[in-house]
């Protein structure tokens, strides 16, 4: 979408609107990253003299639904914007005919219609709390608390979990009959139990009376998650409205009472006892009383809770479809103070025996005579025997002599034999040792030849520059000049590095083969006299170079200027020699002789702007750029000299490499990552700013693993760089990675709350506040996740956040860090203690 144009709506004036939009019309049509029109972005800031601009210049906006299949009516009731809500459903059921994209015409139609999650508006009006856009709503259409969405969630559900009393009491009034389903067969009185909602749970069981029967997809009613969580009022509750639901068993046989010994709640035992005393009959599919899950429970109060329970000591002895009794999965489970009130029981039945014939004994040797009396015995006279021996030992506390002690005591032949072998094969074993280190050592050295002696007189000779006595040596040895170094260094080579030009001419004169002969890194002479930046000797060799009629190099070419532009083993020219150490001289001089040198990249990838963009050399960029305005502009991994010098914070470079290469801009490299990329994670705001001037549309650029520059920046944590790239390009908040995580979702990675809290108070990025990504994990879910305690903090008391929202797994934020209950405990307290004093203010 066009940044004007989202500024203007944003911004709510409608005089430079129509400005706008009088110059170009065509802009209505235009979509953000998530495919939002520009009446979503208007509905979704609220402005409704825009929004009804932009509606009277496009009326089939309507019912244009984005990427996730939101209308612009989902968004303003998401968004409780009551006036917005209260035109266009006016128009919707003004207007004589009207068109869905899935064919529906007619005018409820579109008020029912739902999103991709099949959420209708009053879905979004409920999950939000906006209780005037519900009125409205149901005034409108009763048959919207009738719609569930694929989750099977209806508003009535949502408004429980929730813990909307307001909203749920509107639903019930207006449509009696609504639905009330809701996830994995949830009900809304389900969501009331979990959520603690003890006044919401009550208006349901007068309402809706036969919820209190209804089960999950697991067979579980609303009392087993009552005793579940040890919600005792909550079970007195149920259990005054129906005793029967204390029967109900769910798809593992697991009645409430069963759940509650499992979970720990001896209270919640009583009290269903109380009410149903012959429920403790019950049993699982595996036989198993609610005397073995006490024991499973691992809480020593439960078991004790229910063997003194009169009605349920007959389940001490009671054996499952195992045979085994409640000591016997004591003892499997290892449940020592669980074992120990269970043996010091007088009606325990210690010899009782499971269907493999064994008994606690059998499975645990150390539970004898009460509470383990004899196997203390036994211990305390083997500890009579040792103790002399110990005594013995204590003068030998070297490991051979323990070795040998013990062997001795064994009293075993064969003890000395393999004690005796195994010496043996220690001493051999580090004699291999050594012969194969020693072996690995010649192996690996090289033959190093030893030095001529005649050859080392000539490289000082080289060295020292002096022409008369290298005369001298190459009289009487002319042969000399066909020595190599160990890297394959020619005399020229070394003549070249040294700098001596007169000696360079001397030994060119008398062999110039040398001129072409390659040392072991494939650099020729020219390469090394490029390299060290010897102006008059480069000078001299390419005049030499052009002057030649026919010049053969070692790789078949003889054209004069294949000698010039021949690379070394990394394929470096010489150009790329001097431009890497910054030899400017050299550089002009190269480039008035061939231009078509700049033309040329390395293995790697890298030419010479590259090399120049890379080091921070101006003068020699802009020198190439002068010389061969089409010159290569690649580098490693595929970027250019724009990436380079934005990596590298050359700001002058930069600007003269826009300014010459515009097109840089929107290359990527092979990680699919531009320009602004690099400078969005480096948080170089000058560079962002500057990127974005040229050409905006590089925001919205993804690299590879669908990451965006807004990504980049607030994974790595610069919250200047994030405000920036929104004020240019407003709508580049809607890009997500291909895992769904939106810029929030980035930013809680990043581990630092001022770039949490800068997403979050942008108006443009305050919708992505419970965006869900892929796996249905929100912002709150990947905090938790991380463990990052201050952004967890930060988002917890933020009243905009779903503390209930749960992801693919059925996961809420709780599931995955139940200390974050204490947090949300703590937020409503101070919440409702400043309801309190609001209220008392405006009395006074």
């Amino acid at each position: 979408m066009d940044s004007r144009l989202y500024r203007v709506v944003k911004s709510g004036n409608v005089y430079i609107l129509l400005q706008l939009l009088n110059e170009n019309p065509r802009l209505l049509t235009k979509l953000t990253p998530q495919g939002n029109t520009p009446l979503h972005i208007a509905v979704q800031f609220g402005h409704k003299g825009v929004v009804v601009e932009i509606y009277n210049r496009c009326r089939s906006l309507l019912t244009r639904p984005n990427s996730s299949g939101d209308s612009p009516l989902h968004v303003a009731a998401r968004c409780g914007h009551l006036s917005i809500v209260d035109f266009l459903v006016k128009e919707v059921l003004s207007a004589k005919r009207i068109s869905t994209e899935n064919g529906k015409t007619g005018r409820f139609d579109i008020l029912r219609q739902g999103n991709k999650e099949n959420n209708t508006v009053l879905h979004e009006a409920v999950r939000n709390g906006n209780m005037s856009v519900v009125k409205l709503l149901l005034r409108v259409d009763t048959k919207l608390a009738c719609f569930e969405n694929y989750a099977g969630e209806s508003p009535l559900f949502l408004a429980a979990r929730e813990g909307k009393k307001d909203v749920l009491s509107q639903i019930l009034i207006s449509t009696p009959a609504s639905a009330h389903g809701g996830s994995e067969g949830q009900t809304a009185l389900h969501a009331a139990v979990i959520e603690r909602h003890s006044d919401i749970m009550e208006i349901l069981l007068r309402a809706k009376p036969h919820l209190i029967t209804e089960a999950d997809h697991h067979g579980r009613t609303a009392l087993h998650y009552a005793a579940s969580l040890g919600d005792r009022r909550a079970v007195e509750r149920l259990l005054e409205f129906d005793e029967c639901t204390a029967y109900v068993l769910d798809k593992n046989g697991h009645s409430p009472l069963h759940v509650a010994a499992r979970n720990g709640h001896a209270d919640v035992i009583e009290r269903i006892i109380h009410y149903c005393p012959d429920s403790g009959e019950l049993l699982d599919l595996n036989g198993r009383s609610v005397l073995h899950f006490a024991v499973l429970s691992g809480k020593v109060n439960v078991v004790r809770c229910v063997v003194e329970i009169a009605e349920l000591q007959w389940l001490i002895n009671q054996a499952d479809n195992g045979g085994n009794t409640p000591l016997h999965l004591a003892a499997i489970e290892r449940q020592t103070r669980i074992l120990r009130c269970l043996i010091w029981d007088e009606r325990v039945d210690h010899r009782a025996r499971n269907e493999t014939g064994q008994s606690v004994f059998d499975i645990d040797g150390s539970i004898r005579e009460s509470c383990f009396i004899y196997r203390c015995n036994i211990i305390k006279c083997v500890w009579r025997k040792l103790i002399p021996v110990s005594n013995r030992i204590i003068g030998k506390k070297n490991p051979p002599s323990c070795i040998i002690f013990w062997g001795a005591i064994s009293n075993d032949e064969s003890y000395v034999y393999y004690l005796a072998s195994a010496t043996l094969l220690t001493c051999i074993a580090l004699q291999s040792a050594a012969i194969a280190f020693l072996s690995g050592i010649v192996a690996v050295l090289p033959d190093q030849p030893f030095v001529d002696s005649l050859l080392l007189r000539l490289y000082r000779v080289v060295k020292s520059g002096n022409v008369y006595i290298l005369l001298q040596l190459l009289n009487e040895n002319p042969r000399l000049l066909t020595k190599l170094t160990p890297q394959g260094n020619t005399p020229l080579h070394i003549a070249v590095k040294f700098g001596h030009k007169g000696v360079v001419v001397e030994i060119y004169n008398r062999c110039r083969s040398l001129l072409t002969r390659s040392n072991s890194s494939g650099d020729s002479p020219l390469h090394v006299a490029a390299r060290c930046g010897h102006l008059s000797i480069v000078d001299f060799l390419v005049k030499e170079v052009l002057s030649a009629k026919r010049i053969s190099t070692e790789n078949g070419k003889t054209g004069k200027f294949d000698i010039l532009r021949q690379g070394n083993k990394e394929n470096n020219t010489v150009l790329h020699e001097a431009v890497r150490n910054g030899n400017m001289s050299v550089v002009k001089l190269l480039l008035r002789v061939d231009t078509k040198l700049a033309c040329f990249e390395n293995y790697a990838g890298e030419s010479p702007l590259f090399l120049a963009a890379r080091e921070g050399k101006k003068d020699v960029l802009s020198q190439i750029l002068i010389s061969t305005p089409a010159s290569a502009h690649g580098g490693s991994e595929g970027q250019t000299a724009l990436h380079a010098a934005v990596i590298e914070r050359h700001s002058d470079i930069m600007e003269i490499l826009l300014r010459a290469k515009p097109h840089l801009i929107t290359e990527a490299d092979h990680h699919g990552r531009t320009a602004l990329h690099y400078a969005a994670s480096l948080g170089d705001r000058r560079a962002v700013e500057r990127l974005l001037e040229v050409d905006e549309c590089t925001a919205y650029v993804l690299d590879k693993n669908g990451h965006s520059p807004l990504h980049v920046a607030a994974r790595n944590g610069h919250a200047d760089v994030i405000e920036r790239i929104i004020h240019y390009c407003p709508d580049s908040g809607e890009l997500l990675d291909l895992n769904g995580r939106s810029v929030l979702h980035f930013a809680v990675l990043s581990g630092k709350v001022n770039v949490v809290r800068c997403v979050v108070e942008i108006a443009e990025l305050q919708w992505l506040i419970n965006q869900a990504d892929n796996g249905g994990n929100t912002p709150l879910h990947l905090a938790a996740i991380e463990r990052q305690t201050r952004i967890l903090r930060c988002l917890i008391w933020d009243e905009r956040v779903d503390h209930r929202a749960r992801n693919e797994n059925g996961q809420s934020v709780f599931d995955i860090d139940g200390s974050i209950r204490e947090s949300c405990f703590i937020y409503r307290c101070v919440k409702y203690n400043q309801m309190r004093m609001e209220e008392t203010y405006h009395c006074i």
